[in-house]
């Protein structure tokens, strides 16, 4: 349950007074309760942990006053900070990019913890004392900025939003098709699905780097925003991957939807790099979910659809990942 429906259900939790207190209120209730707890102790955790960095870095800084005779700096408090980066972090679907990020943050404090040693044991009287004093407050302010990084990282998650696209993630997507798919079976409207994959993103990776490639996929999920209806929506499912909800539509309206995204493509470049237009192609897979069948089954038959697509495009393989010179 969110933070948000746990406020709701809490705030409204009048509305189950009239049941048995074995019911499924008190279930709801509950879970609401610790949801809202969660949520309350991770923000509490994250501020300790902004607390104790920012504390020592301004000891640090003090420092400066005495650079003429430097005094030993305060050890850097890792193992608190890391118990409550942990705390903070503890996300029950995981999440790839919050884990690499915090990785990188503790890795940065494993260093710092590295210089404070040296920093002690270095004779006050060598320059390389001074050296290792900047490097330490060059550092200490590298972790805030990532720190503070991570924060919006994981507030993003929790939003339930890609971080690279903005694009809504799985966890959103999953909650969107059982609302669609209630939908359907209480009102018979249809809904269809998209699965869509980018054909030539590891030549881009390969020939430009990983950071051309994120801001290919970038670039992509901007164009399929304009792309789609306004009640349609468009999910990253992972890697080159995404997934359109097209709900009030066929089949038919979904290949119409998929042409006018190929349209786009074909008359706009996604990026100009090294003086050469980077335009997207794509393979896709396209299903309807049935009252018959489940949303797993809805989904296997898309992914089998966009295989057979993609078997295409490996038999007649296109252009390299770019299409001539940005100047042409």
């Amino acid at each position: 349950m969110s933070a948000l429906a746990a406020e709701y259900v809490i705030r409204n939790s009048h509305s189950f007074q009239g049941l048995s207190a074995e019911g499924p209120a008190r279930s709801v209730l509950g879970d609401a309760k610790r949801a809202t707890e969660q949520v309350t102790q991770q923000s509490d955790a994250m501020r300790d942990a902004r607390s104790l960095l920012t504390s020592w870095l301004q000891r640090c800084l003090r420092q400066g006053a005495y650079r003429d005779h430097p005094r030993a700096v305060a050890a850097l408090p890792v193992e608190a900070i890391a118990q409550r980066l942990r705390q903070a972090t503890d996300l029950p679907d995981g999440a790839p990019d919050v884990g690499n990020m915090q990785a990188e943050l503790m890795a940065q404090f494993a260093q710092i913890d590295k210089l404070v040693t040296q920093f002690a044991a270095a004779c006050k009287s060598q320059p390389e004392t001074l050296c290792l004093y900047d490097e330490l407050v060059e550092r200490g302010l590298a972790a805030l900025q990532q720190l503070a990084d991570l924060e919006v990282a994981l507030s993003v998650h929790k939003a339930g939003l890609d971080l690279l696209t903005g694009l809504p993630g799985r966890r959103a997507l999953q909650q969107r098709l059982l609302s669609e798919h209630a939908r359907l079976r209480r009102h018979a409207q249809p809904c269809t699905l998209v699965l869509i994959d980018l054909d030539r993103l590891k030549p881009v990776n390969d020939r430009y780097g990983h950071m051309v490639g994120d801001a290919y996929l970038a670039a992509f999920a901007d164009v399929l925003r304009g792309a789609l209806r306004p009640y349609d929506t468009a999910f990253r499912y992972g890697g080159d991957e995404f997934i359109l909800c097209l709900p009030q539509a066929g089949v038919e309206q979904a290949t119409a939807v998929i042409g006018r995204l190929r349209e786009r493509l074909a008359e706009q470049a996604l990026l100009c790099i090294q003086g050469r237009f980077l335009h997207a192609r794509f393979s896709a897979g396209v299903a309807a979910l049935e009252v018959g069948k489940t949303i797993a089954q809805s989904l296997e038959e898309a992914d089998a659809r966009l295989y057979e697509a993609k078997a295409c495009v490996s038999a007649a393989p296109g252009p390299a990942c770019d299409d001539g010179p940005c100047d042409a």
